[in-house]
């Protein structure tokens, strides 16, 4: 038994490097965040039948240009997503962030989401990020 002991030290080593290296690995990961985008988020709210969704992309720092290349209300139909309105790709230039919104006017019962593609460009990088809003079910 006082063999094994000699090996303890070794086997905490081992043990505390591993857990180092998990740590490390998902202390970096920010959801709809990269290397020019610090947020990027998509909210869809309904009042009766009428939606209102809203993107915001805010970047890191004042970027070239910021802004969506997509953004839209989707119903879902028979289990898929059908995109019912959609607006004109937008950005802003030398500007930290953007925000657009869209309206559309649902049916009762059904339930929809909003989708954006977002994009900020600094010292001629790219970076994108891809946000959803959560469901709404019309009354």
């Amino acid at each position: 038994m006082n063999r094994n002991r000699k090996y303890l030290p070794a086997l905490a080593a081992a043990t505390m490097m591993m857990i180092m290296l998990t740590v490390t690995a998902f202390a970096g990961f920010v959801p709809y965040a990269s290397d020019n985008i610090r947020t990027a988020n998509v909210t869809l709210t309904g009042s009766g039948t009428s939606l209102t969704a809203t993107v915001t992309v805010s970047g890191k720092s004042i970027c070239e240009r910021i802004g969506v290349s997509s953004f839209s209300i989707q119903e879902k139909r028979d289990g898929a997503w059908v995109t019912v309105k959609s607006a004109v790709p937008g950005y802003n230039s030398n500007d930290a962030s953007y925000t657009n919104s869209l309206t559309y006017t649902g049916l009762s019962g059904r339930e929809y989401r909003a989708r954006a593609s977002c994009y900020a460009t600094l010292s001629g990088t790219t970076s994108t990020a891809s946000p959803s809003s959560t469901t709404v079910t019309l009354p």
